[in-house]
């Protein structure tokens, strides 16, 4: 279900480089395509299978509508946060760098929209 509010667009390397509070926000269906040059590591020994390993740091969402904040993108979640979702006296960082980055990258609104339309046209168990 897509959740109404800003999305990534663009080119989001930048954004994979760092363990930071700038994070890809995306919906269901989505993906990031990482690609690795390997050009310049040594060769296999004869039947070998090179594997890599992602580390990720990020956040998943939870999509149950039984959640208090299934439904929206905000409020994002970030490092000092003390819980999730967190209270009023709790607020993303609102610094300059923080700003930049909500500019930069998230310019792609996303609504309920399509997803609201599609199930009245066609709906759970609509032939």
């Amino acid at each position: 279900t897509e959740r109404p509010g800003p999305h990534v667009q663009g080119d989001v390397t930048p954004l994979l480089r760092e363990s930071d509070d700038r994070d890809v926000i995306y919906s269901s269906g989505e993906a990031i395509a990482v690609t690795f040059d390997a050009a310049d590591l040594p060769d296999q020994p004869p039947g070998w299978v090179r594997d890599f390993v992602l580390h990720t740091d990020g956040w998943l969402k939870e999509g149950d509508l039984n959640t208090a904040t299934a439904a929206t993108i905000e409020p994002l979640p970030f490092h000092g946060m003390d819980r999730y979702p967190y209270g009023l006296e709790t607020y993303f960082p609102d610094s300059v760098d923080h700003r930049a980055y909500m500019d930069a990258y998230n310019t792609r609104w996303v609504s309920q929209g399509g997803f609201r339309q599609a199930m009245r046209l066609h709906g759970s168990g609509r032939r």
